[in-house]
């Protein structure tokens, strides 16, 4: 006969950084014979919010902090643009190699023509 194996998930409190481990152990009469003890594991887990409260702190994130505002000093006069964010410098990052970090607006073509002032 086949074992059956039921469980349940059942929350304590969401932690506040939405990571989660689960401990799953398998007694050793559902694993394969061969085995002969127990498996236990670990998962670990992160609990994401729902879409809408994702989009909604990215837009909150990007006009809060990733925003250049308008009149803002520029040597490439990428005025009023959204940037990527450097969370462990906590700024803008305003000047990278990789040129698609470099302006959000830029690659969606609200920049201004090379050399416009």
């Amino acid at each position: 006969s086949e074992a059956v194996l039921r469980y349940s998930l059942v929350p304590r409190s969401s932690p506040e950084d939405r990571r989660v481990r689960l401990s799953v152990a398998l007694p050793a009469e559902l694993l394969p014979p061969r085995r002969g003890s127990p498996l236990a594991m670990s998962i670990h887990l992160h609990v994401a919010p729902p879409a809408s409260e994702l989009v909604g702190a990215l837009g909150e994130h990007g006009a809060a902090k990733g925003y250049l505002p308008l009149g803002t000093p520029d040597p490439w006069h990428r005025d009023g643009a959204f940037f990527g964010w450097d969370a462990r410098r906590g700024e803008r990052v305003s000047e990278e190699r990789r040129v698609y970090m470099s302006g959000l607006s830029d690659e969606a073509g609200a920049a201004g023509g090379g050399g416009e002032k």
